[in-house]
């Protein structure tokens, strides 16, 4: 608990400055509570020449103050484990490891969620600065905040962090079974909140190396012959050997004589080219060119055909 008193009392620091203001006015008769921290509340402080900006400071102390008494809570059990990895870079491992964390928990629904309306008092005064006249106000908050409220949302941290890591794990799973580019499309995106919310490097590597292997999936992708025949070319996508599906269409291209260039799926897992060869000749060099946009690979096949006399 100690670190979580020291955080509150360095933000409350600057408010020796109020010395040098006269109180003009104030809300109400002053609460015994400023300035003042125990089991049940505890309460901040924040100053501004405009009272609605000091409100909404005094509120991102009090989410910035429960974002540190879990994180302090979780640090202390998780960095003895960390600081054995790396004694001589320890301090700053947990240092940045500490960060991350805050930054993680501070995103949480029951974080973000927290409001003044909740608070058990507030408390405003308004001072004109000795020196230059000018107005500012201070404006004081007393959130409840209990032991319990902090195991609670410790377990809802712990919860939601497990919750994350699965979905790694099921995104990790699924890549040897892979059916289709989409499947590839999706893994990348679900990866990226992945990426930004792990606080520890390992997870956050583990991350990087999921979704470089996944976008690596897009560069093997083949175009395979099924079977042609005059005015028509079948084929199919393959991927480590396996079968997969796009609901993304090729671009295509033929030789100058070929015309009414078309592809569609054929409802079996193929993709049917069909194409007009009336003006192509036996001499003439007759392809179509077949090429896919996959991230930021091509997959690419020419299928040649010969003309009859």
């Amino acid at each position: 608990m100690k670190k979580i008193i020291f955080i509150m009392l360095s933000v409350l620091l600057p408010l020796s400055l109020l010395a040098e203001g006269k109180l003009v006015e104030r809300s109400g008769k002053r609460p015994d509570w400023i300035m003042k921290s125990g089991s049940e509340a505890f309460a901040v402080s924040a100053s501004d020449a405009d009272i609605n900006v000091a409100r909404e400071r005094c509120l991102d102390d009090i989410k910035a103050y429960i974002v540190n008494a879990i994180a302090s809570n979780i640090v202390s059990v998780e960095e003895s484990s960390t600081e054995v990895e790396n004694v001589n870079g320890a301090e700053n491992i947990r240092s940045t490891y500490s960060s991350e964390l805050r930054t993680a928990a501070a995103k949480l629904p029951f974080i973000t969620g927290i409001s003044l309306s909740n608070a058990a008092g507030t408390y405003w005064e308004k001072y004109r600065d000795k020196s230059d006249g000018s107005i500012y106000y201070v404006y004081h908050v007393l959130y409840p905040f209990t032991a319990g409220q902090l195991d609670y949302m410790i377990a809802q941290f712990k919860r939601y962090d497990s919750e994350m890591y699965g979905r790694f794990t099921a995104i990790k799973d699924a890549y040897d079974n892979i059916a289709s580019v989409g499947d590839i499309d999706r893994a990348i995106e679900e990866l990226k909140p992945l990426q930004e919310y792990f606080f520890d490097s390992f997870r956050k590597k583990e991350v990087e190396s999921l979704s470089a292997a996944y976008r690596k999936l897009y560069g093997t992708i083949s175009i395979v012959p099924v079977e042609s025949a005059k005015g028509s070319f079948t084929y199919m996508l393959v991927l480590n050997g396996k079968r997969i599906e796009s609901s993304r269409m090729p671009s295509l291209r033929g030789s100058d004589a070929v015309a009414s260039l078309s592809v569609k799926p054929d409802g079996q897992g193929n993709y049917t080219v069909t194409y007009d060869d009336t003006y192509c000749y036996p001499d003439d060099d007759n392809y179509i060119d077949i090429v896919y946009s996959f991230g930021l690979s091509q997959s690419r096949y020419r299928h040649s055909f010969n003309i009859e006399n």
